[in-house]
């Protein structure tokens, strides 16, 4: 073998070696990364109750969700009487 084939088969080796490390090391990058967002969006949300009810727009007139049951209590008429 020549010197320039021994140079060109050494070079070819470590461009290959080379970029399969820097290809693995990317790999694990990205999956760690991944890994760490996925694991903060599963502990920490966005959802405030506090918050969507403060901004909440107040109840219409067909909602009745936010109405108390019974805040005013009327008394019978006169002429109805329990049996």
């Amino acid at each position: 073998m020549s010197v320039k084939k021994l140079k060109f088969s050494l070079l070819l080796l470590c461009s290959t070696v080379g970029g399969v490390v820097v290809f693995l090391l990317l790999v694990a990058c990205i999956s760690y990364l991944v890994a760490v967002t996925m694991e903060r969006r599963a502990t920490s949300g966005t959802y405030s109750p506090s918050k969507q009810e403060s901004v909440a727009p107040p109840p219409t007139a067909g909602d009745y969700s936010g109405i108390e049951m019974f805040t005013q209590i009327k008394p019978p008429p006169k002429c109805e009487r329990l049996i």
